[in-house]
């Protein structure tokens, strides 16, 4: 059994005007997980894109929340 901190990630990113010169784009990630207290913790993180797509945007989302983890843990 592995005594890393199990972390959920749960993130999206979206584009307004996606595929358009004037679209905007933003991506969120939320991880939550458990002390071994059983108290839940909950934290968003996300950034303003600028120009870009939809897709690049989750993308995005999902590294935001594997780059904000600080040390080992099982996703």
């Amino acid at each position: 059994m592995s005594d890393m901190r199990k972390v959920t990630i749960v993130c999206d990113g979206s584009s307004l005007g996606n595929g358009t010169n004037g679209a905007s784009a933003g991506a969120v990630a939320i991880l939550s997980y458990s002390d071994k207290d059983g108290t839940r913790h909950n934290r968003a993180v996300g950034e303003y894109l600028g120009h870009a797509t939809n897709n690049q945007a989750e993308i995005i989302a999902a590294a935001i929340g594997l780059e904000t983890l600080r040390y080992p843990c099982e996703v």
